[in-house]
C-alpha cells in the first residue's frame, strides 16, 4: 500500500514538474514576443502559461504589462492584482498596478499602490518618481518637488527626475532652480529636444529671450516638426523686436 501511494506521489510530482516546464516555455515565449513588440502574440502565450500555472504570479504580471502597453489599463490591474493575491511582498507588482492606475486617472489608488511599493523596496527611486509625477498631475508641485528629489538621492544619472523636477519647480515660479535641473538633465541627455524646449520657457519667464531663443533653437534642430516650439521661438524674437524673424516663426 505505501508503496503504491508513493508511486502515485511520484507521478503527480513528475506531471507537475512538466507542467510547470510547459508554462515556463510559454512564458518565454511571452517574453520574446513582448520585447519583438508582437503584443497580442505575448497575451496568448502569457495566458497559456498561467492555463498550465494559475499559481505563479509572474505569469500575471507579464501579461499585466503588456496589457498596459496596449492601453487596456483595467485588464491590466486585474491582472496585477492577481499577481498581488498570489503573493504580497513584491513591490513591482504594486508598482505596476499604480502606473495603469494612474493612467485611468486613479491617482489616489496609484499613489497608494506606489507607497506600498516603497514601503517593500526604499531604494528603487523610480517609485518616488512615479509619485511625483502623480502630484504633479495633481498640482501639488512641492510635495512631487520632494518625491523627485527622493529619486535623484537614490540614481543621480537618471535626466528624466531631474527634468520632471524642473517643470515642478518651473509650475511654482522657481525659474532659476527649474533651469538648474533643466540643464543637468541636457548634460545626461543632449540629445532630448524637450528638455532644450522646457528650459526655453523657463528662460523666457525670466525675460532672458536671447537665452529661451538659443534653446528653442537647439529643440528644433533635435526635432523639426513640433510647431509649438516654433511658436515660442517667434513669440521670444518678438520681445527682443525681431518682428520678421518672428514672423517667419
Amino acid at each position: 500500500m505505501k508503496v503504491f501511494i508513493s508511486y502515485l506521489f511520484l507521478v503527480f510530482f513528475l506531471s507537475s514538474q512538466a507542467q510547470e516546464r510547459n508554462a515556463q516555455y510559454w512564458a518565454i515565449k511571452g517574453d520574446t514576443a513582448s520585447n519583438n513588440k508582437k503584443y497580442e502574440e505575448a497575451i496568448q502565450n502569457y495566458s497559456k502559461a498561467i492555463e498550465l500555472n494559475p499559481t505563479n504570479p509572474d505569469y500575471y504580471n507579464s501579461r499585466g504589462w503588456v496589457e498596459n502597453v496596449l492601453e487596456k489599463y483595467q485588464i491590466a490591474i486585474d491582472d496585477f492584482t492577481n499577481s498581488i493575491n498570489l503573493y504580497q511582498q513584491n513591490p513591482d507588482y504594486y508598482n505596476n498596478r499604480g502606473i495603469s492606475e494612474d493612467n485611468i486617472g486613479k491617482y489616489k489608488k496609484a499613489i497608494k499602490d506606489y507607497k506600498k511599493a516603497i514601503k517593500l523596496d526604499k531604494k528603487a527611486p523610480y517609485y518616488y518618481s512615479n509619485i511625483g509625477l502623480v502630484l504633479g498631475k495633481l498640482r501639488q508641485h512641492q510635495e512631487a518637488i520632494e518625491y523627485f528629489t527622493k529619486a535623484i538621492s537614490l540614481d543621480q544619472n537618471e535626466p528624466k527626475y531631474y527634468y520632471c523636477k524642473a517643470i515642478s519647480m518651473d509650475s511654482l515660479g522657481k525659474y532659476e532652480d527649474a533651469i538648474d535641473n533643466y540643464t543637468i538633465a541636457i548634460k545626461l541627455a543632449p540629445k532630448e529636444p524637450c528638455y532644450f524646449c522646457n528650459r526655453g520657457i523657463a528662460n523666457a519667464d525670466m525675460g532672458k529671450y536671447k537665452e529661451a531663443i538659443e534653446d528653442y533653437t537647439k529643440s528644433i534642430e533635435l526635432n523639426p516638426n513640433n510647431a509649438f516650439v516654433f511658436y515660442d521661438r517667434g513669440n521670444a524674437k518678438y520681445k527682443l523686436g525681431m518682428f520678421k524673424e518672428a514672423i517667419a516663426d
